[in-house]
């Protein structure tokens, strides 16, 4: 039986290669990846929308299938299909193939081990404190120090030879999914196969008007931290910021997002998790604007200092909130509906932006509606705290 410290550092070495190598690492490919295919920002954008895109429509079906099946079995496939992915976009020669192995294959991968199984390892081995668990489960370290590794890996041997480098890592943590086991002793015969209780059933669950509060709720959020990571970098360089140290954007959010995950996730257990989600979109709605006035690095590293604890923040509190309202048993597969339902969002956010840039030559545009979006958030997170008092 593994101690749950292990099975808490397994859970989180797994979700920051899902995040870290794909979410972490995207943006640093932009540039290389357009003189390769001769493609604009929007079209590769598509690359990490896609990612989004799978992870939401194969979450419910996850989220059913490790309520109901083994998650160490889950996992060991998804890192199968992920290597497979990265092997298979370092040898595309051309952008359908290259979206179609990264998106499709990696996507699907990086669903079966990261965020979704990790979370319900968490909530499985830590009923008591799944705030302060999904807070450290969702520590982005790998987003945080890998990017300064991979530009340096970018400039000496190439895109390709750095997805290859992916593949194998990944495959590194498979003898390691091995020593996990789903609960702790004994509560796997006290939690059992979930049973269909009365008002479990979909078109119940879809009637909710809290699941569709947490839709745009965390659409809002999880929007933000997409475009970020995306195109972040890209606005420094717009701004005249030289290649190498725009880059440490990425590490600088990296770094916070680690605090935010902690911080949110400590705040969901001391404030409520509604409390937690309002600190985080009302400080998204006040720093969006606030980066589009900076036009020097020290400036944008503050503002990515911020926005990278809200998008590091996102995922514990949200998460903390859906557990508290579906409970335990439910926890996999109401986290699989609601990444399901938020694909609009994550699926739009990054090529939107690119899009704006492509159209206007700013990213203004799209940073406020960043802002705005994040004070709609704001007044449903009120609403339902609202909805769930009563």
């Amino acid at each position: 039986m593994p101690h749950p410290t292990l099975v808490l550092a397994i859970a989180t070495a797994a979700q920051n290669l899902a995040i870290g190598l794909t979410f972490g690492a995207f943006g640093l490919l932009i540039a290389d990846l357009a003189v390769t295919f001769e493609a604009g920002r929007s079209q590769l954008s598509l690359g990490i929308a896609l990612v989004s895109l799978v992870m939401g429509l194969l979450s419910p079906v996850l989220g059913l299938l490790l309520d109901r099946w083994s998650i160490r079995g889950t996992m060991l496939l998804g890192i199968l299909l992920a290597s497979a992915g990265f092997l298979l976009a370092s040898m595309a020669m051309s952008l359908p193939v290259f979206l179609g192995a990264y998106g499709l294959l990696v996507g699907g991968g990086i669903t079966g081990f990261g965020v979704l199984p990790a979370g319900k390892l968490a909530a499985n081995w830590f009923p008591q404190a799944t705030g302060r668990a999904l807070g450290i489960v969702s520590l982005p370290i790998l987003v945080a120090l890998g990017p300064p590794l991979f530009g340096w890996i970018l400039e000496m041997s190439g895109w390709r030879t750095l997805l290859r480098i992916f593949a194998g890592t990944c495959l590194c943590l498979a003898p390691f999914l091995l020593l996990l086991r789903d609960f702790p002793q004994g509560a796997a015969e006290v939690a059992g196969p979930a049973p269909r209780e009365p008002g479990e059933g979909w078109q119940t669950t879809l009637a909710d008007s809290r699941l569709w509060l947490l839709v745009v709720i965390g659409g809002a959020m999880f929007s933000g931290g997409i475009v970020l990571v995306t195109h972040v970098v890209q606005h420094a360089l717009q701004l005249g910021i030289s290649l190498p140290r725009a880059s440490l954007l990425l590490s600088i959010n990296g770094l916070a997002a680690i605090a935010g995950a902690a911080l949110f996730g400590w705040l969901a257990d001391r404030l409520r998790p509604t409390g937690a989600l309002a600190v985080n979109l009302g400080l998204q709605a006040l720093v969006w604007p606030f980066l589009l006035l900076q036009e020097g690095l020290p400036g944008l590293a503050l503002a990515t200092v911020l926005l990278g604890l809200c998008g590091g923040g996102a995922h514990p509190a949200l998460s903390a909130l859906l557990g508290r309202i579906y409970g335990a048993r439910r926890f996999g597969a109401m986290l699989g509906l609601l990444t399901l339902l938020v694909i609009p969002f994550n699926f739009g956010a990054a090529p939107i932006a690119g899009l704006v840039f492509d159209r206007s030559g700013s990213y203004a545009p799209a940073f406020l509606l960043l802002s705005g979006f994040a004070v709609l958030g704001l007044l449903l997170t009120f609403v339902l705290k609202r909805r769930l008092s009563t």
